[in-house]
């Protein structure tokens, strides 16, 4: 789908048609709004600021926007040129995606695919610095990076997180001096981290799938911050990740990771507290589940955690009862690719079915309905077979629930 110059080959198709941004309700599985028609090619990468602006990344278009969530007009802000890719201070190269600092407005965009480079801009727009460059294929010094992937804002500590995708590590720097703090890998994450999340105390990641000669498997991790200790493992039951390919933590402690190939979205839940669950030595046991909630089993390999964490953990409150989360947004192209977030508003509609079972939203019913698009849009973008082709042989046997169809909007 692009050239060797990296520039889009499917742009006779026009913009995706349908509202590609869901706004989700977890606890009742309602899709509450939706946007972002007619606006984007591929869609990759999904932030939301502290007022509750939406920034989303294009590797097509090679371009971020900046999308007000009551306002379907036109975006706030867009960076880049359309479909022009670039490495100098007006352009990307399929950036990946985008971190808001809450306190500053300062702009961070991971680019991306084909650069290697964190660029910082101005609340309203301008160049302010990038840093970052293409890495060795052995022993990655910092700052160097294969595929700079997702980012996750550490405020308190003035720190940006950087996914380093093909290097398996994720690498902290300071947001005031550019200055690298530290490196966190770890055999178990094999060769890729995809996606990263903080919440305070707290940093959660998803792998990729091994290689053949590999056998760490693919899972999410949750991690001390302060040390960057794996606390704990996580990852569906009955089924399995395909290729989580975003993950992202509310601060109720709730994870959401969104798989790129079986188009679902998963949700983890803490147990701790929870009512008609019992923790076993070897993981968790569900007993009973509510109606009203939308809890995906979750396979945890449990680690010690300190004291400090633990009640660190304690005073966040991770666990919220039924009826008390917020609400999910979630970016779709119509092809590959669910990447969300968590949007901090209030409940406005209904809409999506009751999650149990598997916990997954299966949105492969949604996609199959639209208007026939298909887009192909990670041939090229994936680096030594990362995105791997799926392998579907059809054999699963665990229910899952699809989304249905929102409802058109009557013309006026």
């Amino acid at each position: 789908s692009f050239d060797s110059k990296f520039i889009y080959q499917q742009r006779g198709l026009g913009p995706i048609e349908e509202d590609t941004i869901l706004v989700i309700d977890p606890n009742n599985a309602a899709v509450l709004q939706s946007s972002g028609k007619n606006l984007f090619y591929l869609p990759h990468g999904l932030s939301i600021d502290k007022d509750g602006n939406y920034w989303v990344t294009d590797v097509a278009l090679h371009q971020v926007f900046k999308l007000n969530a009551n306002n379907k007009e036109a975006p706030l802000l867009i960076l880049g040129k359309s479909m022009q890719p670039g490495s100098d201070q007006n352009h990307f190269c399929q950036p990946t995606d985008v971190a808001v600092d809450p306190d500053t407005g300062a702009i961070y965009v991971s680019d991306g695919y084909c650069n290697s480079r964190i660029v910082q801009f101005s609340p309203s727009g301008k160049f302010i610095t990038q840093w970052g460059e293409e890495s060795t294929k052995s022993n990655p010094k910092p700052g160097q990076f294969s595929v700079p992937h997702s980012l996750a804002l550490v405020p308190h500590l003035g720190q940006l997180c950087v996914a380093d995708r093909e290097n398996g590590r994720i690498q902290c720097f300071k947001t005031d001096t550019k200055e690298f703090v530290r490196e966190i890998k770890h055999a178990s994450f094999g060769r890729n981290v995809f996606a990263i999340s903080y919440i305070p105390g707290l940093l959660f990641a998803v792998n990729g799938k091994p290689y053949f000669e590999d056998q760490e498997p693919v899972q999410g991790f949750v991690m001390n911050f302060s040390n960057g200790e794996i606390i704990d493992v996580f990852k569906p039951v009955r089924k399995h990740f395909d290729m989580p390919h975003d993950i992202t933590a509310s601060e109720d402690g709730t994870v959401y990771v969104g798989d790129a190939h079986s188009n679902t979205v998963w949700k983890f839940t803490s147990t701790e507290k929870m009512e008609h669950r019992s923790v076993k030595k070897a993981g968790i046991e569900v007993q009973e589940i509510k109606e009203s909630e939308a809890v995906v089993e979750t396979k945890m390999e449990n680690k010690p955690a300190s004291s400090e964490l633990q009640k660190m953990q304690e005073k966040q409150k991770l666990i919220k009862e039924p009826g008390s989360g917020v609400p999910v947004i979630l970016i779709t192209t119509l092809l590959v690719i669910p990447i969300l977030n968590i949007n901090l508003r209030e409940v406005r509609e209904e809409f999506w079915e009751d999650l149990e079972g598997s916990g997954g939203l299966n949105l492969g019913n949604f996609f199959a309905s639209r208007k026939g698009y298909s887009r192909k849009g990670f041939d090229r973008l994936s680096t030594e077979g990362s995105d791997q082709e799926k392998d579907d042989d059809g054999s699963e046997s665990e229910e899952e629930y699809s989304a249905p169809l929102p409802v058109p909007a009557p013309s006026s």
